[in-house]
């Protein structure tokens, strides 16, 4: 089979002289293995951990959302004991991304966060 995956993403910004506006695209995208992972993860502040995915092989596309009303979260990897943040959600916000790996981890800015989560597998 194919394009079992349907991502739609549109943006629309005016603020002062910055308007912009990405009209609302459909991606349609093959998934190999019918499977995918997910839960709604504490994470605390003090230090990263890693999000917790279970039952994939290989990473697809990700759902992320903050579910907090107050504070941020950073989503990053790990390399040799230092977190680097590649994305950031703040309260209440979704994002959606396709993984170049499974092995991500997260941290909360000032207390903890709940981090909703759900992965395709490829």
């Amino acid at each position: 089979m194919s394009n079992e995956v349907t991502i739609t993403a549109a943006v629309k910004v005016a603020n002062g002289n910055l308007s912009e506006d990405w009209s609302k695209r459909n991606l349609k995208v093959d998934q190999a293995a019918a499977n995918a992972a997910g839960s709604v993860q504490s994470i605390g502040f003090a230090a990263h951990e890693q999000i917790v995915l279970t039952d994939i092989g290989t990473a697809g596309y990700a759902f992320f959302k903050n579910t907090d009303a107050t504070n941020y979260i950073e989503i990053g990897l790990d390399v040799g004991g230092t977190f680097y943040p590649f994305a950031k959600l703040k309260p209440g916000e979704p994002g959606v991304i396709r993984l170049a790996t499974k092995v991500i981890y997260a941290k909360a800015n000032t207390a903890a966060v709940k981090l909703q989560t759900r992965v395709l597998e490829d």
